[in-house]
């Protein structure tokens, strides 16, 4: 994961203290241990690159990644640890979608719009599930209504792109 923190200024000249950086975390999902955390002054493939380097350098190679919804992450990690299995947070990935319905609909859809927190409630429902046959076929059901519902309701297409373009690693959480 990373996250935009304030840090201290090693150098102390008259003006702010403090400066926007970005730290990388890894953390070992079963223990909980940290493995490694490096601050970068930005964020993008370039950190994440280095990042992931720096952590197969301390003798590192997980079998898995799991990894919020940020696409910093799918190349690098194909390239420093080829043979993991990378994974996306179905939690941050439903969070994601919920802010997107009520971005587009507003924040009282549910009242004023209830096929659509029903749509909401059933993608939801595509990950609830203990298999992936069972997450496969709930996605491919809700995909196949895809045209007819963005016919009817042109702004869910952006909710429907991110769930294609996530649902591949998002789904890897089922297998392993």
């Amino acid at each position: 994961d990373e996250k935009y923190v304030q840090v201290p200024k090693s150098d102390k000249p008259a003006g702010p203290r403090r400066k926007w950086m970005y730290v990388y975390v890894a953390v070992d999902v079963h223990t909980l241990d940290l493995l490694h955390i490096q601050i970068f002054p930005h964020v993008g493939k370039d950190s994440a690159h280095t990042f992931l380097l720096q952590l197969r350098a301390k003798g590192y190679h997980p079998h898995v990644f799991v990894t919020d919804l940020c696409q910093d992450y799918a190349e690098p990690l194909a390239q420093v640890f080829p043979q993991a299995v990378h994974h996306e947070c179905v939690f941050h990935a439903l969070q994601t979608w919920h802010r997107d319905f009520k971005k587009a609909f507003g924040p009282d859809y549910a009242q004023t719009c209830p096929d659509l927190f029903s749509l909401r409630q059933h993608i939801d429902h595509i990950f609830q599930a203990k298999t992936r046959r069972t997450v496969d076929k709930r996605y491919a059901e809700l995909m196949a209504q895809r045209e007819k519902l963005v016919q009817a309701q042109p702004r869910l297409a952006p909710i429907f792109d991110s769930l294609a373009r996530h649902f591949p690693t998002l789904v890897n959480a089922y297998a392993h």
